[in-house]
């Protein structure tokens, strides 16, 4: 049974209603990972919101979505990493941008189709955010096409 699509945003883009968000996956192997990821494709889920951008959730989804990346939007988040395989939020520009990176090389893409800048909750973590240089990180993301 295919999902109702609505706009995300101003972004044009056409999303299912229902996506899959990742805190969930934490912790399952990368092979069930896949398998949840394709029955949602088939099911008309065509939006992944990658929160937890740990190694084997991404190899999961990466598998999940192989010879369907066209079919899918990805979103990124900006500032949400791993080191050693453990979760860690930053708001260094340089340690996102590698984040980024690494979530896009396990992913097997060359961009996201969103970069969501990672936990802002309120207007004190806002400006701690604009303060960093990650907007700006996000712009020159935008700008080259990254995002």
């Amino acid at each position: 049974m295919p999902t109702s699509r609505r706009g995300l945003g101003r972004t044009g883009l056409q999303v299912s209603e229902i996506g899959i968000g990742c805190e969930h996956l934490k912790g399952l192997k990368r092979e069930q990972i896949a398998s949840i990821v394709r029955e949602a494709l088939a099911s008309g889920v065509n939006y992944i919101d990658l929160v937890w951008s740990l190694p084997d959730v991404l190899e999961g989804i990466a598998d999940g979505i192989e010879g369907q990346r066209e079919n899918v939007y990805l979103t990124v988040h900006l500032g949400s990493g791993d080191v050693d395989g453990r979760y860690k939020r930053s708001r260094r520009p340089e340690e996102c941008e590698r984040c980024f990176d690494d979530a896009l090389n396990v992913l097997r893409t060359d961009y996201p189709d969103v970069a969501n800048i990672h936990y802002v909750k309120d207007l004190k973590v806002w400006k701690e955010v604009k303060d960093s240089g990650v907007i700006d990180l996000a712009v020159q993301l935008k700008e080259k096409g990254r995002s």
